[in-house]
């Protein structure tokens, strides 16, 4: 396989309709169409079907590698065979950077004094950034990345400011072909059949990790209650922690007298039980969208649940009111805390919060408004456009700098095996 030009794609599955996952499709796809692609999940891989994808009504598939790779040291022994087996021109890795840490040397104090890459093999990283300062671990490892890639203007900042050289901003996109508004009749069809039919409802959709602060958020449901008696709160994610610092939700709820206002149901994580086909009635049943994250990379249920027609608001801090743009509901910051390691949260206002949610919901015309321009901004980051207007041109303008025999691609591809 050395003769051959090939790409070697690690990430999560492609067969996922939401997230990083996506990207295992469309830049995946995009190159799997003109170069051998390798594809690598160093998450499950070893899984059967992982490798294939579909585009519209056609499957496709990878070159597959396989291995069960354990997630301890994130299967680093494996990855490095794979990249020596197949020496390829280029290595795409979506996700945390800390995740490919290993892929360079370090001494005592963790600087970086070398890499362990095959001689030729260059790194293009779409990192997820979700807070600042960047810390000297975290910019170690940005500033060594030669093809750093971010979500956000807010995160080129972060990383530049340590040094970092970002090539490229690039947001994280949404299929809105998925996730689409739902007729009025069938919203109410499933409100009947959740025994909804005349509250008004907060949603929230995410996994229960301590940064989202699902306890701040039931706190901003019991106010919204004080005055509007008939609102219910929808939880859709993980019922139980995956941190230590993540509440249990439903305890919470019960120590604020939401018995009654409060329910909600678990799909998200590695924990899925509703399929991606169905979130756009988990989203489409809500009247708001909120997300109380202290920071955050993008936070895309917001996203989604704007591309569904829902209102959405989050915490106005680091990336998360530029993903959403003129489109979300900024909330208010109350206060800021740093954490031993140094990293900022922002604490959401909890009563201003409630306040501007409540005027969302007491002004039809404005909410109509909301929702008009949340679709518009959902449309912008459909990952067709994403693709045509970022990655196509990225890749482009990329992939023949990386090997000096471009011209005798043709020939190179003769020699690769089916």
């Amino acid at each position: 396989m050395q003769n051959a030009y090939s790409i070697l794609i690690s990430h999560e599955s492609p067969r996922a309709s939401t997230g990083n996952g996506v990207l295992g499709r469309y830049i995946g796809h995009y190159l799997n169409q003109r170069y051998p692609t390798y594809y690598l999940n160093w998450r499950t891989s070893g899984q059967p079907g992982l490798c294939r994808y579909k585009i519209g009504d056609t499957w496709y598939t990878y070159r597959e590698l396989t291995t069960e790779m354990p997630q301890v040291d994130y299967g680093q022994d494996y990855v490095f065979k794979y990249l020596n087996d197949l020496q390829p021109d280029l290595l795409l890795t979506i996700g945390d950077p800390l995740h490919w840490q290993h892929f360079f040397r370090l001494d005592a104090q963790k600087n970086i004094i070398g890499h362990n890459m095959p001689t030729g093999v260059r790194w293009l990283c779409y990192a997820a950034l979700d807070s600042q300062p960047l810390l000297k671990h975290y910019a170690t490892v940005f500033r060594a990345i030669p093809y750093l890639v971010v979500f956000t203007e807010w995160a080129k900042r972060v990383c530049e400011e340590k040094g970092a050289n970002v090539r490229a901003v690039i947001p994280h996109g949404v299929d809105t072909e998925l996730y689409r508004p739902i007729p009025p009749r069938v919203k109410e069809y499933y409100r009947n059949q959740a025994g909804l039919r005349k509250r008004i409802i907060l949603g929230g959709v995410g996994i229960n990790q301590g940064r989202k602060r699902w306890d701040l958020w039931l706190e901003i449901l019991a106010e919204i209650k004080k005055k509007k008696p008939n609102i219910y709160g929808w939880y859709h994610g993980q019922k139980t922690a995956v941190d230590r610092y993540a509440p249990n939700i439903f305890l919470s709820a019960e120590r604020l007298g939401l018995e009654g206002y409060f329910g909600g149901t678990e799909g998200v994580g590695n924990i899925i039980k509703t399929s991606f086909e169905q979130m756009r009635y988990v989203y489409g049943i809500m009247d708001f969208h909120l997300l109380c994250s202290t920071h955050g990379a993008w936070e895309l249920p917001s996203i989604e649940a704007m591309s569904c027609g829902v209102p959405a608001g989050v915490t106005d801090y680091g990336a998360m009111r530029e993903a959403l743009g003129d489109a979300g509901i900024p909330m208010p910051v109350d206060h800021i805390e740093s954490a031993a390691s140094g990293m900022e949260a922002a604490i959401i206002d909890v009563k201003e919060a409630a306040e501007r949610i409540l005027y969302v919901l007491d002004n039809p015309k404005y909410r109509e408004k909301l929702i008009l321009k949340g679709r518009e901004r959902a449309n912008n980051l459909d990952w067709r456009n994403i693709m045509k207007n970022h990655w196509y041109p990225l890749l482009d303008s990329l992939l023949p700098d990386l090997n000096p025999a471009w011209m005798g691609i043709l020939e190179r591809l003769a020699t690769v095996p089916d």
